[in-house]
């Protein structure tokens, strides 16, 4: 049995307990509902995250396409229609990312690459700072090979050519879904050309 202090009786100590016990548990202050947000992730599967306690890194993967905002059930995130912007406007009003200065730093161009040229993110993220600045401004409509890239690396659907690397493979498997990046890259380029085939 524990020792009480000094001083004080087992019959102080049970009368202090019934009245704190009388007073109930005290008031806790609210706790602000932050909402959150369903992402899915790069194996597939759907997570419930609050974006104020989202890592860089994950903020990161998410600008670059890696991670996407879904709705709870998994089924593409409808944007409500944005009014029109004033005419006359910046590109930033527009809502659209503006060319980075040529000075910017290599992740501001792989940004641009992915949302306004349409890049595939680990192939802009495999690209030179100046790659990505050499790519011309109409890039997402005249799609010509993306420097640095295999030769014949991709048809129309996005299916590496069967001579493109390992890493092309795996990043398909991983944009299809099927796999997560670390199950893909355990599997020999064979065994992940016949998961698509």
């Amino acid at each position: 049995m524990a020792q009480l202090p000094d001083g004080i009786t087992e019959e102080e100590l049970a009368a202090a307990l019934r009245l704190l016990r009388s007073r109930g548990a005290p008031a806790r202050p609210p706790v602000r509902d932050e909402g959150t947000i369903f992402v899915r992730g790069e194996g597939g599967a759907v997570f419930e995250m609050t974006p104020s306690k989202m890592s860089a890194e994950l903020r990161r993967r998410m600008q670059l396409g890696y991670l996407r905002q879904v709705n709870a059930d998994g089924s593409p995130l409808r944007a409500p229609s944005a009014p029109a912007a004033p005419a006359g406007g910046s590109a930033l009003t527009e809502g659209q990312v503006p060319r980075p200065a040529k000075s910017a730093p290599k992740r501001d161009w792989v940004l641009y690459a992915v949302t306004v040229l349409g890049l595939d993110p680990e192939a802009a993220e495999g690209m030179t700072r100046q790659e990505l600045i050499d790519l011309p401004a109409d890039h997402a409509r005249h799609q010509g090979p993306t420097p640095g890239a295999a030769a014949g690396a991709t048809p129309a659907d996005g299916r590496p050519a069967e001579d493109a690397p390992k890493s092309a493979w795996i990043a398909h498997i991983v944009r299809r879904g099927l796999l997560s990046r670390e199950d893909a890259e355990a599997y020999t380029k064979d065994d992940l050309i016949a998961m698509v085939s």
